[in-house]
């Protein structure tokens, strides 16, 4: 493997690792929308 790969590899596992943990927070706020303060400036920051 080049170089090229070795990065382009383990940036992928890096962008899934983050999309992993930003679905398990949107599940706890799903899970949890009772107990938590909403705004609309909070989920702007997050998209």
């Amino acid at each position: 493997m080049t170089q090229h790969e070795y990065i382009f590899v383990t940036v992928s596992i890096i962008i899934g690792l983050a999309i992993t943990r930003l679905l398990h927070v949107v599940g706890d706020l799903i899970r949890h929308h009772t107990k938590v303060k909403f705004h609309w400036s909070t989920a702007v920051m997050g998209v």
